[in-house]
């Protein structure tokens, strides 16, 4: 089901926002991702985006304590780049939930003294 409004697709009746559609697309290893939204998820995640140099079509993506991720802008990108971020994203909602869990049992805990 479509909302024409706001171009929202239904996810088992919940709304999705354009991020969430946008994971899903990585995390369902959609074959005609573009490289700016590689883009965009990557800065979202934290990691800063390295332009080549020299004429290279290779960008390096570099965040602090992660290995650095090498990903030519081509059209279409390939799948094994679109696995890579795929792989970053799981890493990332892995730490967010671990992050999540601790805070929660922080605060219950807190709440019991």
């Amino acid at each position: 089901m479509i909302d024409t409004k706001y171009d929202t697709k239904y996810n088992g009746g919940e709304k999705m926002s354009s991020w969430d559609k946008l994971l899903k697309r990585f995390l369902e290893l959609d074959h005609d991702i573009r490289f700016e939204e590689i883009v965009k998820v990557m800065k979202e995640y934290g990691y800063e985006i390295k332009q080549p140099k020299g004429g290279s079509s290779h960008y390096s993506f570099v965040k602090p304590g992660c290995s650095r991720i090498v990903i030519p802008r081509h059209k279409p990108i390939k799948k094994v780049y679109v696995k890579m971020i795929k792989k970053v994203i799981e890493e990332e909602m892995k730490e967010y939930e671990s992050r999540t869990q601790i805070l929660h049992e922080s605060v219950v805990s807190y709440g019991n003294c």
